[in-house]
C-alpha cells in the first residue's frame, strides 16, 4: 500500500479512536466511518446496516449522509448486505447480470443508483456479527482494499461492542434502535436546517455535523434541540459557550 495510503488508514483508525469516549454517539461514529470508508477507499458510496433481532439488515449510515443510498438499503432487506450477514463472509457482485440473477427485487433500485458492483463485508468479532459495511462502486476492487474494508468493520464493531460492554443493561439491539432513532431526527433537523437558511441538504449536514463537533456535544442531542428549541438554527450559528467545559 502507498505511504499516503497507509497515513489515511492511519489517520481513521487513530479518528476511530478518539471517538470510544464516554459520550460515544454511535450513529455519528457509524456516519464518520461510512464518509472515512469511501474516501480512503475511493468508492463512490459506502453504507453500513445492523442486524436486527430478526436478522433483517437496517441501515444506520450512509456516507455523506446520502439519502438516496439509506432509502434504498431501507427498502430492501434482500441484497449483498443480508447475504453478507447471514454467511459472515465479505460478499462481492461481478456487474449487472449478477445483480439482477442473484437479487432480482433489488436489481432495479441498484441500476437507478448507479454502481454495478457491491461489496459488503461483515462487522464481525469472533463468533458474533452485528452488521455489514457496503461498498458501492464500478470498478472491480482489489484485495487489499476488501482486507482494509473488513479491518475497518471490525475495528468498529470492537467499538459497539465496549460501549455496549461499559453501557450497563443496554443491549445491541436497544442500541440499534437508539441509532436508528437519532438518525431520524438528525434527518428532520437536516431538513429544517436547509429550508430555514436556504442552503442544501448536504451543506446542513455538514453544519450540524461541524456545530456538534465544535460544541463537543452529541449529534442526536444537537439535532434534538435544533428542531424544538424557539432560536433553531440560532444554536448552529452561536461561538460555544465559553463557559462550558471541554469533554474528554
Amino acid at each position: 500500500m502507498p505511504a499516503d495510503r497507509e497515513r489515511e488508514l492511519v489517520g481513521v483508525f487513530l479518528s476511530a479512536a478518539d471517538t470510544l469516549v464516554d459520550d460515544f454517539d454511535p450513529i455519528d461514529f457509524l456516519m464518520s466511518l461510512a464518509d472515512q470508508t469511501a474516501a480512503l477507499l475511493r468508492v463512490p458510496k459506502a453504507g453500513i446496516v445492523l442486524k436486527s433481532d430478526d436478522s433483517k439488515p437496517l441501515p444506520v449510515a450512509a456516507a455523506s449522509d446520502d439519502t438516496e443510498l439509506f432509502d434504498l438499503l431501507s427498502r430492501h432487506h434482500q441484497g449483498p448486505w443480508r447475504d453478507c450477514l447471514q454467511a459472515e463472509q465479505p460478499v462481492m457482485t461481478a456487474g449487472w447480470e449478477d445483480v439482477e440473477r442473484r437479487w432480482p427485487a433489488a436489481a432495479g433500485d441498484l441500476r437507478a443508483l448507479g454502481h454495478s458492483r457491491v461489496t459488503a463485508v461483515p462487522m464481525r468479532l469472533r463468533q458474533e456479527t452485528i452488521g455489514g459495511l457496503c461498498l458501492f462502486h464500478d470498478r472491480p476492487i482489489a484485495a487489499r482494499d476488501v482486507h482494509v474494508a473488513q479491518s475497518l468493520a471490525n475495528m468498529a464493531t470492537i467499538g459497539l461492542l465496549q460501549q455496549r460492554a461499559i453501557s450497563t443493561g443496554v443491549s445491541l439491539n436497544g442500541q440499534l434502535h437508539r441509532a436508528l432513532e437519532s438518525h431520524r431526527q438528525i434527518q428532520q433537523a437536516k431538513g429544517f436546517i436547509s429550508a430555514r437558511l436556504s442552503i442544501g441538504p448536504e451543506a446542513a449536514f455538514r453544519l450540524l455535523r461541524d456545530t456538534s463537533r465544535r460544541r463537543q456535544q452529541l449529534l442526536s442531542v444537537l439535532a434534538q434541540q435544533v428542531l424544538t428549541d424557539p432560536r433553531g438554527t440560532d444554536l448552529l450559528l452561536k461561538a460555544p459557550d465559553s463557559n462550558s467545559t471541554p469533554g474528554p
